[in-house]
């Protein structure tokens, strides 16, 4: 991991430990050993040692070994981007999708792009005291983490502090570990979820809507009608006209429901729809490509965003 200033780190150390309003004599043990490493790096085992001092209290036991209890497997998987958030507003959104997570098994799928600062405080606030996170470098170059928060939440965490595209992270969300659960929830740009969103949800999971989201609209250029064509999964269905010209309706990025299979089909054949569309439909390609797919193999579809926070601006062209 790169060298860090002292000035930056100072002002993260002094940052987290107001956040937690401890006493004086706990923060300055924190404070201690963060600034004792401030030149020389920061190590995972460092460092989740000192997200447990900050969130947890000092450890009176030793770290329990990573051969953790499993959770049941998921009924949903909620996958998080944090690329573009400031950390205070990743973490207040990783926060509400732990304790408004439903009462079913749910994996939480969270993507760290340059956000090393949220991954180790969302580390600190739902790893378990005394277990240590299974952690596997990948062939990508990005990092994995695994650990049990509770008996019906379990969190896979990639961690990206090189320049790898925003694609590429979502890919290993998706692709990385086999996705297990029906429906997958994507929740990216800030937006976080309010009591009251599963209920709201359920019924349209229950009915068996393929697709669910907040609509949005994109107006296609003649080389992105083009190129549509030569997807696998393109199969001749009419493009889709507003006011006489040729688009797509889409779930805007932010929030975004689908079925696993429908993600499965996004990468049928070796085409990896995702990154084809952020690199030539940018910004938001793989959300646009996503909208095309679901028009040409029938999707079910329906608007939704109840009880969800937005954020973001839904995207109109």
């Amino acid at each position: 991991m790169q060298e860090t200033s002292f000035s930056q780190d100072s002002l993260y150390v002094r940052s987290i430990l107001g956040d937690k309003g401890g006493s004086p004599s706990r923060p300055n043990v924190v404070a201690r050993l963060l600034i004792a490493r401030l030149h020389s790096g920061f190590s995972f085992l460092f460092l989740w040692t000192v997200s447990r001092l900050m969130n947890c209290g000092i450890a009176t036991k030793p770290p329990r070994s990573t051969n953790m209890s499993r959770s049941p497997p998921p009924d949903i998987t909620i996958c998080i981007l944090t690329d573009g958030l400031l950390p205070e507003d990743a973490q207040l959104q990783i926060r509400s999708v732990i304790n408004h997570a439903p009462p079913i098994a749910v994996e939480l799928r969270l993507g760290f792009y340059l956000q090393d600062h949220s991954f180790y405080h969302v580390l600190g606030i739902s790893c378990p005291d005394r277990v240590v996170p299974d952690r596997r470098q990948l062939p990508s170059g990005h990092e994995r983490f695994e650990w049990t928060c509770n008996k019906r939440l379990l969190i896979r965490a990639w961690v990206s502090s090189g320049a790898k595209s925003r694609s590429c992270l979502f890919r290993q969300l998706i692709h990385d570990v086999n996705i297990k659960s029906e429906y997958v929830i994507v929740l990216n740009y800030g937006n976080s979820l309010e009591v009251g969103w599963w209920e709201a949800l359920l019924p349209l999971l229950e009915k068996g809507t393929d697709y669910i989201g907040q609509l949005a609209w994109h107006e296609y250029s003649s080389a992105e009608l083009d190129l549509i064509q030569t997807f696998p999964w393109y199969v001749g269905v009419p493009f889709d006209r507003r006011e006489g010209r040729i688009g797509v309706s889409y779930m805007a990025p932010g929030f975004m429901v689908v079925r696993r299979e429908g993600l499965q089909q996004a990468n049928i054949r070796g085409t990896n729809s995702f990154e084809t569309g952020d690199t030539l439909f940018p910004p938001h390609g793989s959300d646009i490509l996503l909208g095309e797919i679901a028009r040409q193999l029938e999707w079910k579809q329906d608007a939704h965003n109840y009880h969800v926070k937005i954020n973001a601006p839904i995207p109109q062209n």
